[in-house]
């Protein structure tokens, strides 16, 4: 694959480049949960009289997720279009708790036990923001960086990010549930990028996805990052870049990493 579609370096090879515009994820890009998904997992099913450890929920979803986005991967064309709405997000979460119940002996017929799950993944106060995220956001906007956040969630993102105290620090926030579309649809890092008014050649897009955070963005000519924030990243046992042939990837741990490009 190339860097990107114009062909140009990837901007992170450039240690003379700058960029004008950032965009990023939300969940385990600037924040993630604790207790993790999957310690909340194992806690419900525990209680429930089927003891089994995060390790144990993650890997009954682990490589089905791998292997969907596999399979994602190969028929992405920058043509498909992807819906997304609260219900949408919501049916993902419900698709997975069923599958963690499932491996757990568990039933879950009422649906009463992926109703508490989905109440504690939503609990803002059990979200942490990582170190070095404000301190970067600070010095970015400082540079006169524009700053935007590009995420799949529900419409109760913006509450989120108030909660979090991240709200200020963005120029402009799409979440896709709000717009009926979800990444990697060329569309929304096109609406994201015009709403800032930066170019695609001149900005860049951090997250912790390969399919929605590195190859929809190079759809629009974009460069992606993949971010990997283990042990704290969502599925800790599958890193992403393990999964995935692609010499031009670049993966980074830290925002930090690519403070020289500000």
């Amino acid at each position: 694959m190339p860097d990107s579609p114009s062909g140009s370096p990837h901007p992170l090879a450039d240690p003379g480049r700058r960029i004008k515009g950032l965009t990023l994820d939300m969940g385990w890009t600037l924040a993630y949960p604790e207790p993790s998904l999957w310690e909340t997992f194992a806690q419900i099913c525990t209680e429930m009289g089927h003891a089994v450890t995060a390790e144990a929920c993650e890997a009954s979803v682990g490589e089905l997720a791998i292997a969907a986005q596999r399979h994602a991967v190969a028929k992405l064309d920058g043509r498909r279009a992807f819906t997304d709405s609260d219900e949408e997000f919501k049916q993902g979460f419900r698709v997975m708790a069923h599958r963690v119940f499932q491996e757990a002996g568990i039933e879950d017929d009422d649906g009463s036990l992926f109703r508490r799950f989905f109440h504690l993944f939503n609990d803002f106060e059990r979200w942490s923001v990582y170190p070095e995220v404000v301190p970067f956001l600070t010095r970015a906007r400082d540079a006169g960086v524009r700053l935007a956040l590009i995420s799949n969630a529900g419409t109760g993102l913006t509450e989120h990010l108030r909660v979090l105290g991240l709200d200020r620090f963005l120029d402009h926030i799409t979440i896709s549930a709000a717009e009926g579309i979800r990444k990697p649809d060329r569309r929304i890092y096109e609406r994201t990028l015009e709403a800032i008014s930066v170019a695609p050649q001149d900005a860049l897009h951090v997250g912790d996805f390969y399919l929605e955070d590195v190859l929809g963005p190079r759809q629009v000519g974009m460069a992606g990052v993949l971010i990997d924030r283990r042990p704290h990243s969502l599925f800790p046992n599958y890193p992403q870049q393990e999964h995935h042939e692609d010499p031009d990837l670049r993966v980074i741990r830290s925002l930090d990493e690519i403070a020289p490009l500000i």
